[in-house]
């Protein structure tokens, strides 16, 4: 009956020899380093071989028998004596003992290192026709075993007892068995090869749709380009009739005057400036045609600041100095008569200074969120102020 045996780590290589096998001195087993070899157990016999997964080249156990390079082993000799035992198909890699610290008594494949862990030792039994593993590392009183739980591939290094699974046999891999293994390699190369140029040719379909999808894009972006363009120079056109339409209709200057109150609130004080404050008039087509300027040191009365012009659209209102000045309500008249007002009477007012830290001082709380600006554009139609850093009127 084959016992359950428990798991630990242990790393080795594998090294495989011919049958009929010879015993040197040391009873272990001579082998050529050039040919190839399978294990099997005395337990489960030659249907099941050692191997390494294909998928993880880690993991090494016993597996149902067939041509894979995986289950080929090449078993060399070192000058100690003992066996470094090598894959077929990963010929970097030797068998190992996991050193996990614990058990040690797991096998992995890895590179050569000259551990003792990676150096096997093969004893034939009494008639030659099995022999036992067993490490450097780990001594004669472990022996490469077969796990004993109901799948029964899992491999470990046990105490070392007349187990069937403790049983191994080395054959050697035919003449015919390579030949399939080959015809095998080159049937799959075949359809690799061909899966290849499967997926290169369907690559290079969804290249040419993709260029020519974006060919039909770019001739679509060019086209509506070119329309809008045609577009734009309509309305360009028509803009410029439009304007000079109604230049025509209004030729006539008109006075605008501007009013500005910078008394407000009875809590607020120094509403004044000694700077001086002009304010430019900017008509329909962007054109600064005049301004106005005045030293507002006095916040008693309203200032007033007039013009002749036609067709003013905004005024900005800008300082010439540090010298913060504030003012609630700004509007602006045409032939007397009020066409635009900006802020409301002891509301939250407009600071003008070129020092933007005016605005943490005493006109903090009566400015909301502006901040003080060096020039700001009051605009009649849409009634909105903002600042006129970036903005450029015409000639200046």
């Amino acid at each position: 009956m084959k016992t359950v045996h428990h798991f630990g780590r242990i790393l080795f290589t594998l090294a495989v020899s011919v049958m009929p096998w010879t015993a040197n001195a040391q009873g272990t087993v001579k082998i050529s380093r050039t040919e190839l070899y399978r294990f099997s157990t005395l337990w489960l016999g030659e249907s099941k071989s050692l191997a390494v997964d294909a998928q993880d080249s880690k993991s090494i156990r016993l597996v149902d028998r067939d041509i894979s390079l995986t289950q080929y082993w090449y078993v060399n000799e070192q000058p100690n004596g003992y066996y470094t035992i090598i894959n077929g198909q990963f010929i970097l890699g030797v068998v190992d003992i996991v050193n996990d610290g614990t058990q040690n008594n797991r096998l992995t494949l890895s590179s050569f290192n000259n551990y003792s862990g990676q150096f096997w030792k093969l004893t034939p039994n009494q008639d030659g026709s099995y022999f036992r593993i067993t490490s450097l590392w780990q001594g004669d009183g472990k022996s490469l075993d077969v796990v004993n739980d109901g799948n029964n591939r899992e491999l470990i290094l046990n105490s070392t007892g007349d187990y069937s699974g403790q049983f191994w046999k080395l054959t050697l891999v035919t003449e015919e068995e390579k030949r399939l293994q080959r015809e095998r390699y080159n049937a799959e190369y075949v359809a690799q090869q061909a899966a290849i140029a499967a997926q290169q040719e369907q690559q290079r379909i969804q290249e040419q749709t993709r260029l020519e999808n974006q060919r039909r894009y770019d001739e679509q972006q060019r086209l509506l380009a070119q329309q809008r363009l045609e577009e734009q120079n309509r309305q360009q056109a028509a803009t410029i009739i439009a304007q000079q339409q109604a230049l025509q209709q209004t030729q006539r200057q008109k006075q605008y005057t501007v009013g500005i109150d910078c008394k407000g609130y009875s809590t607020l004080t120094k509403t004044e400036t000694n700077d001086i404050i002009t304010v430019t008039f900017v008509d329909i087509n962007g054109f600064d045609v005049g301004s106005q300027s005045k030293q507002i040191n006095n916040c008693d009365a309203d200032t007033y600041l007039t013009i002749a012009g036609t067709n003013i659209v905004a005024i900005h209102i800008s300082t010439s100095g540090s010298d913060g000045f504030w003012m609630d309500r700004v509007w602006m008249l045409e032939d007397g008569n009020e066409i635009a007002r900006w802020g409301k009477n002891e509301g939250d007012g407009y600071c003008l200074s070129r020092d933007p830290a005016d605005a943490n001082g005493g006109f903090k709380n009566f400015i909301g969120s502006r901040g003080c600006k060096d020039c700001m554009r009051f605009d009649v139609t849409s009634q909105q102020v903002v600042e006129c850093r970036n903005l450029k009127l015409h000639g200046r």
